[in-house]
């Protein structure tokens, strides 16, 4: 997101060089912990060095991210109210490896996670429960510029989605996170040489989270999601951080 940071510095630079006067004071606060919800940004900052900025509490004090929302069209903006959590998880498969010049009686890792990367990618395409008490919002809102987003409910969502994602490629991106958990499997690892069957694979799924969502629901739905391939994997633990959501009525 380095492209937002620019922005941002380029508009605090125009801020000073017109001598705009604002009410109260804007900081510009640039910390690197875009993956980790603020926890090793700009939490660890407010919990150990808040007195450097001058702020003695949190008082009428708030804190606005990088991606705060999109433009609609001209002078219609949207603006994020939270964040969703992040729980990265890295799924491990095991196989019998062989010489690839004998293929008969192995098992391929590499084949068995690449099936589980399908299958992640069905589940949350059709399968995983939606709450659409976020995504209804943001629909109801865009109502009023573009009709054909009305209406939306469980029983017809995905199938919008598929309808609209043509004509508004980003809008139902946004819809479709904020209506479930996603799961993105986006890394994989498997062999060390093209002449032997794979015995180990190994792929990183980006998941994020809905507020009410923690990671028993997250490690539940890929159970679920994973069940034919029951006995040939192993999720790895790592930190999840969890959604941080503010008021919609809030003084900002």
């Amino acid at each position: 997101m380095l492209f937002m940071v620019a922005c941002q510095v380029v508009c605090f630079a125009k801020i000073h060089e017109h001598d705009i006067q604002l009410k109260g004071d804007l900081v510009l606060w640039i910390v690197g912990d875009e993956e980790t919800g603020g926890k090793y940004g700009t939490e660890w900052f407010l919990k150990n060095h808040l007195d450097s900025l001058g702020l003695k509490d949190h008082v009428n004090t708030y804190a606005v991210s990088e991606g705060v929302g999109f433009v609609i069209e001209e002078k219609l903006f949207i603006f994020s109210a939270g964040q969703k959590g992040v729980g990265p998880k890295k799924i491990v498969f095991t196989g019998k490896p062989g010489h690839g010049s004998k293929p008969f009686n192995t098992d391929n890792a590499l084949i068995t996670a690449s099936k589980a990367v399908l299958a992640l990618k069905d589940y949350y395409e059709n399968k995983i429960p939606l709450d659409l008490q976020y995504s209804k919002i943001l629909s109801e809102k865009l109502s009023l510029v573009y009709p054909e987003f009305s209406g939306i409910n469980e029983s017809n969502f995905r199938e919008k989605m598929e309808e609209l994602k043509n004509k508004h490629d980003d809008l139902t991106k946004a819809l479709s996170a904020q209506s479930s958990m996603t799961i993105s499997a986006n890394v994989a690892k498997a062999g060390n040489s093209v002449n032997i069957i794979a015995g180990r694979a190994e792929i990183d799924v980006d998941i994020r989270l809905l507020p009410d969502q923690n990671e028993e629901y997250a490690i539940e739905h890929l159970y679920k999601a994973l069940h034919k391939l029951k006995g040939k994997y192993e999720i790895t633990d790592s930190d999840m951080e969890f959604t941080r959501v503010s008021g919609f009525f809030s003084p900002i």
